[in-house]
């Protein structure tokens, strides 16, 4: 099809959705064909809907009308399918049903208005990019209207790792963040869209109110949110990295390992020799870190298991020959759901013939890691990648945030009732600010404390 006669995807569906309102007339219904338009985001260069994937249809109100019937979608043979609504306007049809519909023309109906369409085997792989992203979006879309936000979090972290360089593989693991609650993460996300967009790119309208609405609602917690602890500075040579990472009591060491192969399934070279503590004190083939059994021959992965599960803020690998490798780093917490931290190319430059840390940073996890997987691109780096330990770091504690004291004024007696305040604290009283002067007046509560006409301040601290 030459390139002048052919439409973007949605243009395409929105000219078919006002052509169903200008071609159909009949009696009025709850939708009249003055209210709006039916959409259907479809996945291919003609009005095509692969089976086995996610459908999605949507209302464009012309008009303030309430939206509440089904979607009822009729097809060859007789087949029909009613869609519910997942929010008003919207429908969404399973991978399941689209599956078993039959091949063939069909016809999505919304009250009055119909939107002819046609049902199709799936493109086999390899997709092209257009259909990757279409596929992609309507995985992550569906996922997210039903609520399986590990399922569209895993299927957008799968298509960062993939595409590192797309912007809407960054908005939309954005959006899965933030429907987890996630608004710091997922503000970074869309940063990294943004900067991803092609120079003389509009940011779509539509990822600017998405990532608008997270960052007003990241400025509405900060009155009560915790702050990060500040970073300290990471140290720069490798003598000093082995004594600060050796010494930290943040850290802890892999207990046990596995790997997707092993020069030697036991002893040296084995996955046993990344765990612990480092061994390995000159660069170069060593028999005491972890070498894949062939050099070179692609995707390759460690997996080490830590003693105590924690929340953790970084990962911390010692490369002790061919450093360079590592394309990818997932943390898992205790029920095995996996996080992927770090996915790209190794960027760092490495001194030639010197052992190096690669270390992955990342926010604070919403659950205690237990294990961590290192993936590898050995062809990437000549030579075996060897491994000789991997350390775990945990966030430092977040500062507890001291409540609100709540008091009544109790004018009878000339005194105010403080009821109660949580566990853990203690009320100080002052009796002067500059300087203070704080002493503990009760450890829990409740307290009465009378006007006595001497100025007089109070506050709630950590109990030691």
């Amino acid at each position: 099809m030459p390139a002048s006669s052919r439409l973007p995807m949605y243009l395409r569906a929105s000219l078919l959705g006002l052509w169903a309102l200008v071609a159909l007339q009949g009696p009025a219904r709850a939708q009249t064909p003055d209210d709006g338009v039916l959409i259907v985001d479809l996945a291919g260069e003609e009005v095509n809907a692969p089976r086995g994937w996610p459908l999605h249809f949507y209302w464009f109100a012309l008009r303030t009308a309430p939206i509440s019937e089904n979607l009822v979608l009729s097809g060859n043979g007789g087949a029909s399918l009613t869609a519910r609504f997942t929010s008003p306007g919207r429908w969404w049809i399973s991978p399941e049903e689209t599956r078993t519909f039959p091949l063939g023309a069909a016809t999505a109906r919304v009250g009055q208005v119909s939107l002819p369409l046609a049902f199709v085997d799936p493109p086999q792989p390899p997709l092209s990019v257009d259909q990757d992203l279409a596929r992609r979006q309507a995985v992550i879309g569906y996922n997210l209207a039903i609520g399986r936000l590990p399922d569209a979090r895993r299927e957008a972290e799968d298509w960062v790792a993939a595409s590192p360089g797309s912007p809407v593989a960054r908005a939309r693991l954005g959006d899965v963040l933030a429907a987890e609650g996630r608004t710091s993460e997922a503000i970074r996300s869309y940063s990294d869209a943004f900067a991803r967009a092609r120079l003389g790119d509009h940011p779509p309208r539509a990822l600017l109110r998405r990532a608008n609405a997270v960052y007003n609602d990241w400025l509405a917690q900060l009155p009560t949110a915790s702050p990060e602890p500040p970073e300290e500075p990471e140290p720069v040579t490798l003598e000093d990295q082995d004594r600060v990472y050796g010494q930290d009591p943040k850290g802890q060491w892999a207990a046990s390992a596995t790997a997707s192969s092993e020069y030697r399934t036991s002893g040296d070279y084995s996955a046993s020799r990344a765990t612990g503590a480092p061994d390995v004190t000159r660069y170069g083939d060593s028999l005491k870190a972890w070498a894949s059994k062939l050099a070179d021959s692609g995707p390759e992965w460690l997996e080490c298991t830590f003693t105590n599960p924690v929340v953790a803020n970084a990962v911390r690998v010692r490369q002790v020959f061919n450093p360079g490798a590592i394309d990818r780093i997932e943390v898992f917490d205790a029920a095995g759901a996996g996080t992927t931290v770090f996915s790209g190319t190794d960027t760092n430059v490495y001194a030639s013939g010197q052992i190096a840390w690669f270390v992955a940073k990342f926010p604070r996890t919403a659950q205690p890691v237990k294990r961590v997987r290192i993936s590898l691109d050995s062809a990437r780096v000549r030579g075996w990648n060897e491994i000789d330990a991997v350390q775990l770091v945990a966030a430092p504690a977040l500062p507890v945030a001291a409540p609100r004291l709540s008091f009544v004024h109790n004018a009878t007696a000339g005194t105010l009732e403080i009821a109660d305040w949580p566990s853990g604290f203690v009320l100080q009283r002052a009796t002067r600010l500059a300087p203070a002067d704080w002493q503990d007046y009760a450890t829990r509560p409740p307290v009465s404390i009378p006007f006595t006409g001497t100025p007089a301040f109070f506050r709630l601290t950590q109990a030691p």
